[in-house]
């Protein structure tokens, strides 16, 4: 993606349209993609279950479903890489999520314990990838 620019923002609509502008030909799946991870979030805020259930599902075989372009996929690459510091294709679903789905307006008294849950999460990411390279 040497040729590409996007500016990812807090707010999901200026994403959509720097991806609009990058692959004018995929924003659907993207929206979808966009819309289907908004969903799985608000549904594992409400469930115990869930949450679990996306530390053992693929990112990969999530991504898949939707059919996205090498270049679209390098997209999300380029951010796993650089908030978890491994290829998208070898993340969790739930660490996907973490990665697309932020609370940009959060109330402040509850955003410093959503950043250091994010940053204890992307450490312990981290510590697995370490044991499983160590294995």
């Amino acid at each position: 993606m040497p040729d590409r620019r996007i500016t990812v923002a807090a707010d999901s609509r200026v994403t959509m349209d720097e991806l609009r502008r990058e692959f004018p030909a995929e924003i659907d799946q993207f929206a979808r993609l966009y819309r289907d991870v908004r969903a799985l979030a608000l549904k594992g805020s409400k469930s115990r279950i869930a949450p679990y259930l996306y530390t053992w599902r693929s990112a990969k075989h999530f991504l898949e479903s939707y059919n996205l372009s090498a270049e679209a996929a390098a997209y999300f690459d380029v951010q796993s890489r650089f908030f978890f510091g491994r290829p998208v294709f070898e993340l969790s679903l739930a660490s996907f999520i973490l990665m697309l789905d932020a609370l940009p307006q959060a109330p402040r008294r509850v955003q410093p314990s959503c950043r250091s849950v994010a940053v204890h999460h992307r450490r312990a990411e981290r510590a697995c990838a370490d044991e499983r390279t160590m294995a």
